[in-house]
């Protein structure tokens, strides 16, 4: 699978080509997920820092749909074919 950066920032979004969409990463913890080809934007539904949750927001918008944390894991691995350096 092929990973690319998109911005560089304070948080990462990487792209991930082969399934159309974008991850959002606060250090190495993916805290949010665009699918591009639906324009559907997910969230972990777990409160992070201050700065986390800003960068969370700028990148969803207010149109994101929160994942509990239970099956966030599994939403990831569908979005990355269960790439275990984005899943784990």
């Amino acid at each position: 699978m092929k990973i690319k950066r998109v911005k560089k920032t304070a948080a990462q979004i990487l792209s991930v080509p082969e399934t159309n969409s974008e991850i959002l990463f606060s250090y190495e913890t993916p805290v949010a997920l665009r699918d591009i080809g639906g324009d559907v934007y997910y969230r972990e539904n777990h409160f992070y820092s201050v700065t986390t949750s800003k960068h969370v927001n700028q990148f969803c918008l207010e149109d994101a749909f929160p994942v509990e944390s239970k099956h966030w894991k599994e939403l990831l691995g569908k979005f990355t074919n269960n790439n275990p350096l984005i899943v784990d």
